[in-house]
């Protein structure tokens, strides 16, 4: 009877070795998801155009000329003080405002308020802009981190598959080698047995077997990457705030050439293919899970940058409180001295 036994498993253990075989083989191909199957849209995150940049004065891009234009801002406002109120398309406004003291009272009270009104239009314009951009970085960093996650559930459950495939290999190693007769028997179990252990072993460390296909036409990190502004994806203002080293905190380097070197360097490891290149600032391809992680890295870093602007333009509004209340006290003194 244990011989007949014997003999069976001796008989199908190459079946044994070829359907283990076949299982390693199967999960170690690569499997592409597709965007259409997830229903994914590519302008999920895109949000509404919510003013009209056509109202605000041109931004002066020579700095001499600007300067030399902002001469009466100087006692009030800092470099980067001038910087922002010609990026928020102010400038000429808080002039205006600063000579209202050359204006009889009647006069200088209505202007007074038709400056205040206009200035405070054009600085929420601007914030509207940068927290809908800032919206859509970070909807699409969320979004992006959600599908990493969902091929991070895709390649655990192979894993999960492969050790298990590990520990019965692994199993029938040990127990076939006492049914088995001969020492051919036994030396093809347990080399077999030995290499199949090795091949699931070494199948678990591949990581990124399931790959995503995505197409990104409006990619928030090309225009970065490439400094070109020609698709109109960041409204000019901002676009002016990114990339003036004026703004930057290193020295004749703007914000977006920082950020460029931290992502060459910390990023990238100071190496970037053409694939890749593709993949983070082109129109997209074939994700891994890693290249979804450091996309949503990169529109995460992108976004903090993009809501910085904001403190300056908070910084801004501060200062020109702080000129229209010295307005009120010369218009004041005027009204009380009767000139």
């Amino acid at each position: 009877m244990f011989k007949n036994q014997r003999r069976f498993i001796s008989r199908h253990f190459t079946t044994y070795f070829l359907m283990m075989a076949f299982i390693i083989t199967g999960c170690q191909s690569a499997k592409i998801v597709s965007t259409s199957k997830l229903k994914l849209k590519q302008d999920f995150c895109v949000s509404p155009s919510t003013g009209d940049y056509s109202g605000l004065p041109a931004i002066v891009q020579n700095l001499d000329s600007l300067f030399e234009q902002a001469a009466k801002l100087q006692p009030f406002l800092s470099k980067q003080g001038i910087l922002t109120a010609n990026a928020s398309g102010t400038m000429q406004l808080i002039i205006n405002l600063v000579e209202l003291g050359r204006d009889s009272p009647i006069i200088a009270e209505r202007l007074f308020l038709a400056y205040t009104i206009e200035i405070q239009k054009n600085i929420s314009l601007v914030k509207s802009e940068i927290e809908a951009v800032s919206s859509e970085l970070q909807c699409e960093s969320f979004r992006t981190r959600q599908l990493s996650a969902y091929l991070g559930n895709l390649n655990a459950k192979i894993n999960s598959r492969l050790t298990v495939g590990a520990i019965a290999v692994g199993s029938l190693t040990t127990i076939l080698p006492v049914l088995l007769t001969g020492k051919i028997s036994t030396y093809v179990v347990g080399i077999g047995g030995g290499l199949l252990s090795a091949g699931l072993g070494i199948a678990t460390l591949k990581t990124s077997r399931y790959t995503l296909k995505m197409v990104t036409d409006r990619n928030l990190l090309e225009n970065i990457w490439n400094g070109d502004s020609s698709k109109l994806i960041y409204p000019p203002q901002l676009w002016y705030y990114l990339n003036e080293p004026g703004f930057g905190n290193s020295p004749q380097k703007s914000i977006v050439q920082v950020l460029k070197m931290r992502w060459l360097k910390f990023d990238l490891n100071n190496s970037l293919d053409n694939t890749t290149a593709k993949l983070l600032f082109g129109n997209g391809g074939i994700f891994n899970q890693d290249n979804l992680d450091l996309r949503a890295t990169m529109l995460t870093e992108l976004a903090a940058e993009v809501n910085s602007m904001t403190q300056y333009l908070d910084n801004l509004n501060y200062k020109i409180n702080t000129i229209k209340l010295q307005v009120l006290l010369v218009a004041d003194i005027h009204a009380v001295s009767g000139t």
